[in-house]
């Protein structure tokens, strides 16, 4: 894209046209561009999505509606405004012109005046005058699109992540010779993100935002640090390529797997899908159609953390003021990826960005556009703790409040030993209550996919598309699934691994298990602790086996 407009500008033309040119800029072209738009010396035509490049260059707007072509004068604002102005004057010429139809059918001619056919004559006449009222067309319906997307609760804490590093191999060209080029994308990153944090993640293109999504969501190892999603934190992820969808497996399929068919027929309805299209694999589809089937998909799915990579690529307008509100709304926590300025202004409360490698947070986003332009920007640490008033939510420190009252009433040296021993039941009573509140505010039950118990230990597992969560009390493990076998990583006791093996094996129906160089294969699983027992005890006996079996991989 920026080679295209480099040639574009570089050829001099009388007119330029562009389409969508702001699609896959990071923020500080986006704003190059706008500069080089309002000083190109010819003229310019340019369909674009991208509402702070509109308002700032075009002077004026043309826009396509039932076919029509309208014309206005002026900026974005002004379409706005005459957008809204033709739609009040057209309402207002209809009303007008039905209310003095109606009036001129429902009148009564004049009783005082004489013969039965005069009044006749004059009703006839007054529908004639009231038919040739002409009210003016409607205009045609605006499509708005309605999406919403749901959230579950969350600890306190949602995830976070120390010292994490990324490089990734560059190997040359197939007629180049030299050694493989190691680029460090991620170093020592560290980061806390808290229940209703709604976070944009800024930084050019190629800075390792991605990156850092999928180190977050294990979707990729990193080579040095840690990265955890607290128990209980349940994901959506829409990337920029397939918008959260397999792209080669039919539509429909993929929504009635998560959905039931009664849902997903509903969810794509919603967003624009007919049936015909419905079996048809997201690769068939127009980078705008992914982009609302990823939006159905979405809708459908109650994550308490939501994270989008480049959510506006190739939505329309209407549509992306329809996430736009959705996101607002959303009471979840966020994070996203997005060079889309309004969408960005609107929706974050919190701003990181990515500067060599390292992420740090900004205090706000003139900050944050200031230091992309390379210009002065306070910095700040985005592992930093809870402002303190956060961290006590407002009826637990209205009962810390209370105990510190009953304390200082405890050691009144007046109080019979009757009363002290009242003051002691009530502040046993709210020291347990304090206790319930604290609990379900910083520790909720898991959700998880699968359950089992391995010597003692409950190991649970998150599975979502290809990738695997497991976690217990002594440890975590991360994987990825390729074909029939998966990869693990993490750090996570034996007990934990026999959880895992026993999950990808009986549940999930995987072949092959590699973890830190150990192999682990279900045929030899199968063979040792299944298959040599009874059918009514299998179940039951191979996975105590199993587990300690494990010790020796």
């Amino acid at each position: 894209m920026r080679l295209g407009l480099a040639l574009a500008f570089l050829s001099g033309a009388e007119v330029l046209l562009l389409d969508e040119p702001t699609t896959h800029l990071d923020l500080q072209m986006r704003l190059r561009l706008e500069e080089l738009l309002e000083g190109y010396p010819g003229a310019v035509g340019m369909i674009s999505h991208d509402r702070a490049l509109i308002a700032r260059v075009a002077t004026t707007v043309y826009y396509l509606e039932a076919g029509l072509l309208q014309r206005v004068a002026g900026g974005y604002e002004t379409y706005l405004q005459e957008k809204e102005r033709i739609q009040r004057t057209v309402e207002k010429a209809r009303h007008e012109a039905i209310k003095e139809r109606l009036r001129l059918l429902q009148a009564v001619p004049d009783r005082r005046r004489p013969g039965t056919d005069r009044r006749v004559r004059e009703k006839a006449q007054l529908a004639v005058r009231a038919q040739r009222i002409q009210a003016p067309d409607p205009l045609p319906p605006e499509r708005r699109w309605s999406l919403e997307i749901r959230a579950e609760g969350t600890p306190r804490l949602v995830a976070e992540g120390k010292e994490l590093s990324k490089s990734y191999s560059l190997r040359p060209t197939s007629n180049a010779e030299g050694p493989v080029e190691v680029k460090a994308v991620l170093r020592g990153v560290s980061f806390r993100i808290f229940r209703g944090d709604r976070i944009a993640l800024l930084g050019p293109n190629g800075a390792g935002k991605t990156t850092l999504l999928r180190l977050l969501l294990s979707r990729e190892r990193p080579d040095g640090g840690e990265c955890a999603l607290m128990p209980g934190v349940r994901t959506a992820y829409l990337d920029q390529h397939h918008h959260g969808l397999e792209p080669h497996i039919p539509l429909f399929a993929q929504f009635t797997a998560h959905y039931g068919e009664a849902r997903a027929a509903m969810l794509l309805g919603r967003m624009g899908f007919r049936p015909p299209r419905w079996f048809d694999p997201p690769s068939a589809f127009s980078g705008g159609e992914r982009a609302r089937a990823g939006l159905a998909l979405l809708a459908g799915i109650q994550a308490g953390l939501l994270v989008l990579d480049e959510p506006t690529n190739h939505l329309e307008l209407e549509l992306l003021e329809a996430l736009e509100r959705a996101l607002v709304d959303y009471p979840g926590t966020l994070l996203f990826v997005s060079h889309d300025r309004a969408l960005v202004q609107k929706v974050a409360t919190r701003f990181w960005g990515i500067e060599g490698g390292k992420l740090v947070e900004y205090p706000g986003y003139p900050e944050a556009e200031a230091a992309m332009l390379g210009r002065g920007a306070v910095r700040l640490d985005p592992l930093g703790e809870l402002p303190q008033e956060l961290l006590t939510p407002p009826q637990e420190r209205d009962l810390e409040e209370e105990r510190l009252v009953l304390f200082e009433r405890l050691e009144d040296p007046r109080l019979t030993e009757r009363e002290r021993a009242r003051v002691r039941a009530e502040l046993v009573a709210l020291e347990e209550e304090l206790f319930q509140k604290y609990a379900r505010e910083f520790y909720l039950p898991p959700r998880y996919t699968h359950r089992v118990v391995c010597r003692g230990v409950e190991v649970y597992a998150d599975v979502e598309l290809d990738f695997y969560r497991f976690w217990s009390r002594e440890g975590s493990l991360s994987g990825e699934r390729v074909g029939g076998a998966v990869r693990l990583w993490g750090q996570a006791s034996e007990a934990t691994l026999a959880g895992a093996l026993q999950i990808l094996f009986e549940l999930e129906d995987v072949g092959l298990v590699v973890y830190e160089g150990r192999v682990f294969a279900f045929s030899a699983y199968d063979k040792r602790f299944v298959r040599t027992l009874p059918k009514t005890k299998r179940r039951r006996r191979h996975r105590g086996a199993w587990a300690k079996a494990v010790r020796t991989g």
